[in-house]
């Protein structure tokens, strides 16, 4: 009896955990995506629709010229400006990558960094390639010391205006000013503003921790951009991060929205439990269902040989079974030695002490869940939808497959022309080449150029596949459409 009623219990389990008990997960996680704000942040983050409409107070002259002479132009030259995209939902008047609370004020969200566009459609999971939040931090707080009253989030209560106002002014005059937000448009610095908030915590995690914490994340640590990576290949890792050093957890993932501004950061552990079900269940774009009749099945073919003679012992093999592709991933960590790309993110990013301080704080589970807290390389990541993912490399210096696989052919200085623009051929963002960045007075028209001789901007390395030939390469181009 006791058997049958273990059987019994048993069955109850694995059908509560089964597939609807899943997608019902994932779905709660994207609600709390679409209608929560975790990353509770500085005031010059928060604003009101409001606000953001009078942000081209503070735009350069020609851009207020534009303006001026057809204002319905307002949100299209602010996307544009800061990298917003529209959302494919209904956000009460505001860009995706925000959530407007109940009072009105609008929050920023992963999507505003975790939903990127193709061909002029929104993919939710995609890395945003255009996002500029270092021109949207500097006209915030221009805006905000230009006019403190009229630009703050709490429009009718003066002494938070001025409190946001001297915030400001704090930040100007603080160490975390010196970290630049990005040097190019959809490379955010976001391991200096990662490790900065979690300088705010102790290692149980409680807001405020420091001063130990706070020396150890964030004196050490060198500003470095990175591309963004696409969550739907989350599925078949088990490790996050270009380097690969943290383990995918409920907690891992949470540390983004660790600001000492969120007193309420480890009550939302359940909640992101339904978020990791929900980025686990993304599901890489296809080429053929985007732009159907334009993959040739027989040059595809012959690329697909090419990829298990060059790529598929870092990149895993893949299979479609009944339409469904399927893939071994072996999830390898590649040696900085052998892959001879840009070193400073794995060398400078972050630093030792910061893992080790992560590794053994509650995110970390106190040292209980793996770490590797001095990663040699990058790893290698999936590519499930990698013809959608562009720009490439860990640090987004490469425009196209095309000038991933002929590095002869990667352009030293690099601009996109138009982000609605897929390039079929070359199978990427559309640009022009320069010889050098033009000089221009305005930040935001400088982040458009990407310059691979700056710093942790370097193209170079990533050699694999030149044994193939020429035609070799361009069947291989072909059956990357595939995946």
């Amino acid at each position: 009896m006791a058997s049958i009623l273990f059987v019994l219990l048993s069955f109850q389990v694995h059908a509560w955990e089964g597939p609807t008990y899943q997608a019902k997960k994932a779905q709660i996680g994207k609600r709390n995506l679409t209608h929560k704000a975790y990353s509770v942040s500085p005031g010059f983050y928060t604003l009101t629709e409001k606000t953001f409409n009078r942000l081209s107070k503070v735009w350069p002259r020609e851009l207020r010229k534009r303006l001026k002479r057809d204002p319905s132009k307002f949100r299209e030259l602010a996307y544009q400006r800061y990298g917003f995209l529209k959302a494919p939902y209904d956000n009460k008047g505001a860009p995706l990558g925000f959530v407007v609370k109940p009072d009105g004020r609008w929050e920023g969200s992963c999507f505003m960094c975790h939903a990127g566009s193709v061909g002029g459609k929104v993919i939710l999971g995609l890395g945003n390639n255009q996002i500029d939040i270092g021109t949207f931090t500097e006209d915030r707080i221009k805006q905000i010391k230009r006019y403190p009253i009229s630009s703050n989030a709490y429009p009718i209560n003066f002494p938070k205006a001025l409190s946001e106002s001297l915030m400001v002014r704090l930040y100007e005059r603080s160490y975390f000013s010196k970290y630049r937000h990005q040097l190019s448009k959809g490379t955010p610095n976001v391991v200096s503003g990662w490790s900065a908030i979690l300088g705010g915590r102790n290692i149980d995690m409680d807001p405020f921790g420091f001063p130990r914490s706070l020396k150890i994340n964030v004196f050490g640590s060198i500003p470095v951009d990175s591309d963004m990576p696409a969550w739907f290949t989350t599925s078949v890792k088990s490790r996050i991060w270009v380097d690969g050093f943290s383990p995918l957890t409920r907690r891992t993932i949470m540390s983004p929205a660790a600001a000492p501004l969120n007193p309420e950061f480890k009550k939302w552990e359940s909640e992101f439990d339904d978020v990791l079900h929900y980025i686990k269940s993304l599901k890489a774009p296809s080429y053929e269902n985007s732009f159907p009749g334009r993959i040739d099945w027989k040059m595809a073919k012959k690329g697909e040989d090419h990829f298990y003679q060059s790529c598929s012992n870092c990149h895993g093999d893949y299979e479609r079974v009944a339409g469904v592709m399927t893939l071994l991933f072996p999830e390898e960590r590649i040696p900085l030695s052998k892959l001879k790309t840009d070193p400073a993110r794995v060398r400078k990013g972050l630093t030792v002490s910061w893992r080790q301080f992560y590794q053994n704080s509650w995110l970390g589970n106190y040292g209980k869940d793996k770490f590797v807290v001095d990663p040699k390389g990058y790893m290698a990541p999936p590519l499930l939808g990698v013809w959608a993912t562009a720009p490439y490399l860990h640090n987004g210096s490469v425009p196209t497959l095309y000038h991933l696989l002929f590095e002869s052919e990667r352009p030293k200085i690099w601009k996109v022309t138009d982000y609605k623009k897929y390039d079929h051929k070359n199978m990427g963002l559309s640009f022009n080449k320069f010889l050098s960045v033009p000089i221009v007075y305005d930040n935001e028209m400088k982040r458009r150029f990407f310059d691979t001789t700056g710093h942790s901007k370097s193209n170079k390395g990533h050699s694999f596949g030149s044994e193939l030939s020429e035609q070799q390469k361009w069947e291989l181009l072909e059956y990357l459409k595939t995946l």
